[in-house]
């Protein structure tokens, strides 16, 4: 039997009129064809669905994108950009979304990444996705690839990346409140919740970029951008699956990492990764509506026409109003679990009555299911019928 043999390497130049030339790219270890005309293909490898939601951190709309937001839970995952949640060893973690539109950073395809710092006392972080059940399902028993972009916010700290399923002993798309139960000393797994379980890097498939320790991949990070990854055989039981980004020991206060461009694909190619247009990647993102705009982060006293609800009252002052249903764009995963209200005239959760400048009072949200939810209220004290309400509402059913 033959082989055929190529050194890994750069592009070759052009070939003559007519003819091609293929040859193996060192800088991502795919075969290649460079034709007559210049024109670079991939051989036999098309781009994978990437299980990922917000792979390229674009959307954080529960928070001002671009403000440092602290986020403090020491076992379970508190959301914070779309997707995401966050888990920290102690006191807290400051996230924000880092725009390059204006200054591109080298080796960063995508526009936008998140940078994780830790704050007060020195400690480790742990960025999570908790992959919904559905997709889950459609890639059980099946070999993965998992694979980010990381650079440090300071100096060289080994940036871990773990697989973690939810087994069969436990209820799809219900992960234990106790995420991680103990963080554990530099260099050790954190010890994680009932019914989880590290898969471990598949044997014999050599990580890209990084090295296999245990029950996960590490990479010793700078703060340039690098690609590193690994392959996994996903348990043909696994109920949902976690990909988890983690400092493999300890940070110093205001010292972190940053993160961007994650995919979790089916089979061993190493991928290009390829973002989702806004509109399709929304609609991936089912576990959170608002009435603010994308990128306005939730609260109170936003001030008039800033994306409010509005509708008129049917009773006159200080009278009982049956409500109003409200329909989400896309529809959530599920019911949402928690529903806010926020006053866009006032620093409180009452709905507001635009035409006579006064407050309702014992305002409340109740949720319908996946499609919507239902406000009511009792209308301020000089309502009239006819008068218009406005309020500021989201809605989270996050995994």
């Amino acid at each position: 039997m033959s082989n055929l043999r190529f050194n890994q390497g750069s592009a070759p130049s052009t070939p003559a009129s007519a003819k091609s030339a293929m040859y193996v790219d060192s800088a991502d270890r795919v075969p290649k064809v460079i034709d007559d005309k210049g024109v670079i293909a991939r051989c036999g490898q098309p781009q994978s669905w990437n299980w990922i939601r917000n792979s390229g951190m674009r959307f954080f709309r529960k928070q001002v994108p671009s403000g440092l937001t602290t986020y403090s839970n020491t076992t379970g995952r508190t959301q914070h950009a779309d997707g995401w949640g966050i888990t920290n060893e102690n006191t807290s973690v400051t996230v924000r979304r880092v725009d390059t539109g204006s200054a591109p950073e080298t080796g960063l395809q995508g526009r936008y990444y998140a940078e994780l710092l830790k704050t007060t006392l020195t400690g480790k972080m742990f960025l999570t996705q908790c992959v919904q059940g559905i997709d889950t399902c459609m890639i059980r028993g099946r070999t993965v690839r998992v694979q980010a972009w990381v650079k440090s916010s300071t100096g060289t700290p080994t940036i871990n990346i773990a697989l973690i399923q939810l087994s069969a002993a436990g209820t799809i798309d219900a992960p234990p409140a106790t995420f991680i139960s103990a963080a554990n000393g530099a260099g050790t797994d954190p010890t994680i919740g009932a019914n989880l379980s590290y898969i471990a890097p598949k044997s014999g498939v050599t990580p890209d970029n990084c090295t296999v320790d245990g029950n996960h991949v590490e990479l010793v990070s700078s703060t340039s951008w690098q690609r590193f990854g690994a392959v996994f055989d996903v348990p043909s039981n696994a109920k949902n699956l976690f990909v988890m980004i983690y400092g493999d020991g300890t940070f110093l206060a205001t010292a972190g990492f940053n993160v961007s461009q994650v995919s979790l694909t089916d089979g061993y190619e190493i991928q290009d990764w390829a973002p989702m247009n806004d509109y399709a990647e929304l609609v991936r993102l089912n576990e959170y509506a608002k009435s603010f705009n994308v990128d306005t982060g939730p609260a109170t006293n936003a001030g008039a026409n800033t994306g409010e609800f509005k509708f008129q009252c049917t009773v006159g002052g200080a009278a009982a109003f049956a409500g109003q249903g409200i329909n989400f764009n896309n529809p959530l995963r599920a019911a949402p679990t928690v529903v806010t209200l926020y006053n866009p005239n006032a620093a409180n959760a009452q709905i507001r009555n635009i035409t006579d400048g006064a407050d309702c009072s014992a305002s409340a949200a109740t949720a319908n299911g996946e499609q919507g939810l239902w406000i009511n209220g009792t209308s301020s004290a000089s309502a009239a019928a006819g008068e218009h309400l406005a309020v500021h509402w989201s809605a989270e059913a996050f995994l």
